[in-house]
């Protein structure tokens, strides 16, 4: 008995679910919805995208501007240590021009 009324809520669960569930959009679309849909699924996959390029760039150009010299690499660790002044870049070609 315990096993025919389990046996009964498992099929129950596994036939009835996807009924009420409607876990594909696209499988049960009237059509009205599609665009947005699309367009969702493109924002959903373009923001991880440009987050990560964001970060690898971010990423690139600080270790760039550590290795010319323009910022310390605890420069911001330490907010009160001083930031470098930018005069139209002359610094920087001023540092460069003094390593060599």
């Amino acid at each position: 008995m315990k096993s025919l009324l389990s046996f009964a809520m498992t099929a129950f669960v596994l036939l009835g679910a996807p009924l009420v569930a409607h876990a594909c959009p696209m499988c049960f679309s009237t059509g009205e919805n599609d665009g947005a849909f699309i367009y969702g699924s493109i924002f959903l996959m373009v923001v991880p995208v440009l987050s990560l390029g964001g970060l690898g760039y971010w990423a690139y150009r600080r270790l760039k501007a550590i290795d010319e010299g323009v910022v310390r690499p605890d420069a911001d660790a330490d907010s009160s240590a001083e930031a470098p002044q930018n005069n139209g870049g002359n610094a920087v070609v001023l540092q460069m021009s003094q390593r060599r």
